[in-house]
């Protein structure tokens, strides 16, 4: 053989990762199937949440400023969850054995779950702050009615799992990104 031929081949061996590409489409498989469930589950509860809304607010809403922050805030899961099920769904990918693009398969997901987190912990805050406000007008209002401070005690929680999950991914997707790109 050629010795010029041999050199490149073998500098081409040298510069190829060595990743089980069967293993690694298998895994890229499983997350986008994973992906797909977690889209449908994310619009059917959002729709769940803003029809549970509309419902309170035709049943138990009786106070002008109830009906109108209700009204206000139901569609505001619905939104979300339709925004979360169009970026889950846009991650998928045809099926391929090139390593490069399934490498870059799982980066980008990396950062849209970093994105997904960041926007969730967001819309959450601001969730949050119209549930404070209206827990304060109805206990200033209606010193008996405890059921929206425990609604802002629960929705204090949530707040804090989603700010702490967000944060966690944000700190460790520089460590993870730059094991991808070691497969390099």
């Amino acid at each position: 053989m050629d010795p010029q031929f041999e050199q490149w081949q073998q500098s081409f061996q040298e510069g190829t990762p060595k990743v089980d590409v069967h293993k690694l489409a298998m895994q890229v498989s499983k997350n986008d199937k994973r992906e797909k469930a977690k889209a449908w589950i994310d619009l059917i509860a959002g729709c769940c949440v803003s029809a549970f809304c509309v419902y309170f607010l035709l049943v138990y809403a009786d106070t002008t400023l109830s009906k109108l922050l209700v009204a206000t805030l139901s569609p505001i899961p619905l939104a979300f969850s339709l925004w979360a099920f169009r970026l889950r769904q846009s991650q998928s990918i045809e099926h391929s054995l090139d390593i490069n693009q399934l490498l870059e398969f799982k980066r980008k997901k990396l950062y849209n779950q970093v994105y997904y987190w960041k926007v969730s912990a967001i819309v959450l805050t601001g969730l949050w702050l119209g549930l404070v406000a209206f827990a304060g007008v109805s206990f200033i209002y209606q010193v008996s009615d405890n059921l929206w401070l425990t609604q802002v005690l629960i929705q204090t929680i949530v707040l804090i799992v989603t700010w702490g999950r967000f944060v966690f991914l944000k700190k460790h997707l520089h460590k993870r990104i730059t094991a991808i790109d070691a497969l390099r």
